[in-house]
């Protein structure tokens, strides 16, 4: 009985092993003319829909429209499992499930557009206005240009239709301001720096910081947009600590510089007269004070480093426009009297024809 089940045990092995044999693959019919064509009508959809998605979350459609993101994320997933070409008329169901999630993506990719292109706009004019308040115009104007440049072919390509190539030049142009604005800022310390005679109160720093912006200009060269900014920060940190050391030593001098030239402000009426170049400096020196008050010792001093040229941009400004405000009383005195001598020539000749 054993040898009889032993070899039925057998018998099925080798029948199971002839059937599964590599040797004999199952024949599958060829797809009829219909069946292959709602096949690739479905591999078409499939690759847009997942194209489409793609391009949507590039332009950062799923955080300026969460709620429809959900939706056609719902229409697709439901779309990848409910797949099926048993048949051609279940293939092209499964078709239109695809072709709706990439109409969904499509619509949140066409809204996102507008989205990305008015905070594009926000952002290059306002890394704009800091680079040029940092005085791209004057000392960097070709870097300037460059950067405006930039600008103007982005709107060709997104006018064009190209909108990843927009996108990119978008994102260089604003890293090449902020690069132009960082790297001035680095210039503009290392020369308070090097008028103060403060170089020697960290030499390593100083040192550092004029080796990290001969490698911005270098990688500004180079075309390498990222490392250009990178090395200007890296520039700004380094001269700041110089100065830091420096203001250990002389925020005294630097207490009562900052004092007096707010002081000047005030007299200029600067607080009145100029208050959005006043104020921002007024905060910088009240801080400055909290932080001696806390023995911040080198945070109160670049503090009241920092408040300086905001008031003397304060007073000029106040001047500027005390100016143009005497001038424009002028002009209005000249013609009051321009007009009575007007009213006076009309009066004359009124009586001189009376007279005749």
């Amino acid at each position: 009985m054993k040898k009889k089940c032993f070899g039925l045990v057998i018998f099925s092995l080798l029948t199971l092993l002839f059937i599964s044999c590599p040797g004999t693959p199952a024949v599958q019919e060829p797809l009829s003319e219909a069946e292959q064509i709602a096949l690739d009508a479905l591999n078409a959809a499939v690759a847009r829909a997942a194209e489409a998605r793609q391009q949507a979350a590039d332009f950062d459609g799923e955080e300026f429209f969460p709620s429809e993101w959900e939706s056609a994320e719902d229409l697709y997933n439901q779309a990848r499992q409910q797949r099926d070409t048993s048949s051609a008329s279940a293939t092209r169901e499964s078709t239109a499930r695809f072709n709706r999630a990439a109409d969904a993506f499509d619509e949140i990719f066409r809204r996102s557009l507008a989205e990305n292109l008015e905070c594009a706009e926000m952002e290059i004019a306002e890394a704009r206005r800091a680079a040029v308040a940092a005085g791209a115009e004057e000392r960097a104007p070709s870097y300037l240009a460059d950067a405006d440049n930039i600008v103007t072919r982005a709107r060709g390509e997104f006018d064009a239709g190209d909108y990843s190539a927009a996108r990119a030049s978008v994102m260089d142009a604003l890293t090449i301001y902020d690069a132009i604005k960082a790297g001035l800022d680095a210039l503009r310390m290392r020369e308070e720096i090097e008028n103060r005679g403060f170089e020697e109160y960290d030499r390593a720093s100083f040192e550092a910081g004029n080796s990290a912006l001969l490698a911005g200009r270098d990688q500004y060269s180079a075309g390498n947009y990222d490392g250009a900014l990178n090395s200007a920060k890296a520039a700004l940190a380094a001269y700041g600590q110089t100065l830091r050391a420096a203001m250990l030593e002389h925020i005294g001098d630097i207490r009562s510089e900052a004092s007096a030239e707010r002081q000047r402000a005030l007299d200029a009426r600067a607080n009145v007269a100029a208050r959005e170049e006043f104020e921002p400096g007024d905060f910088l020196y009240t801080r400055a004070n909290a932080e001696l008050q806390r023995q911040n010792i080198a945070d109160a001093g670049m503090l009241f480093f920092e408040s300086i040229p905001r008031f003397t941009a304060s007073i000029q400004l106040a001047m500027e426009r005390r100016l143009a405000a005497e001038e424009a009383l002028r002009r209005a005195d000249q013609r009051v009297a321009e007009s009575d001598e007007i009213a006076r020539q009309a009066e004359d000749l009124l009586i001189e024809q009376g007279g005749l």
